[in-house]
């Protein structure tokens, strides 16, 4: 509102700000620095914004249509609480707290799953990246940047910020900076695409994001060892 944006962009910047990678690279980031109690943070994390936060974003974004569609957002709202990120994580984090071991024969399917997903995302955000080349030039560079400057700065320091207010742990603090600080995530492009609102823009902010956060995720990272 302070810029004077437009519905779309108010929409899609809000989205993009607060919607990170944080299933396929925060968690792999985090497994190859914390423990299993982290992880069990790090699923409920991850539930929580699937269900909370991607829910919103999608809903103000069709809110956000020329002609807005409350039904659509309502949709989106309660989506995301089947949404099987948000699934897979409550499950994990439910495994974790509760010491279940998942028999050997159950587990190598899940496994392989677990493989795949990370190569299908980088698939994924390769085609994202060319999309933002060849089709986004027309758009605001200053929706961009806002969503650079939130996420990959601001974010982060608001959460390192709040863990040190209340006297959070390191290890949790970090792995909460960690994943806030994360590049927006894909499903915000796609998402974006299928409401037709800020689709295009939101290419360019998940690539200029994933760019930007290696140097910032790499600083977070840092700290953890």
């Amino acid at each position: 509102l302070a810029f004077n944006l437009p519905r779309s962009s108010q929409a899609g910047i809000g989205f993009a700000s607060s919607s990170g990678n944080t299933a396929f690279l925060g968690t792999a980031i985090l497994a190859s620095l914390f423990g299993q109690e982290v992880l069990a943070m790090a699923a409920a994390f991850v539930a929580l914004e699937n269900i909370l936060i991607v829910g919103l974003g999608v809903a103000g974004l069709y809110l956000a249509k020329p002609a807005p569609d409350p039904a659509a957002a309502r949709r989106a709202m309660l989506g995301g609480l089947t949404n099987p990120v948000s699934m897979g994580a409550l499950i994990g984090f439910l495994i974790a707290l509760t010491g279940f071991d998942i028999p050997p024969a159950l587990m190598r399917p899940l496994d392989m799953l677990g493989a795949a997903a990370s190569p299908a995302g980088l698939v994924a955000l390769g085609i994202v990246m060319a999309t933002s080349v060849t089709r986004a030039q027309s758009q605001s560079g200053r929706d961009i940047a806002l969503v650079v400057v939130v996420k990959c700065i601001a974010l982060p320091l608001m959460m390192a910020a709040g863990m040190a207010l209340i006297g959070a742990p390191r290890e949790l603090a970090l792995a909460a900076t960690i994943l806030a600080a994360c590049p927006s995530a894909v499903n915000v492009f796609i998402q974006a695409q299928q409401a037709e609102v800020w689709g295009e823009t939101a290419a360019r902010a998940v690539f200029l994001t994933t760019c930007v956060s290696i140097i910032t995720l790499s600083l977070a990272a840092s700290l953890a060892v």
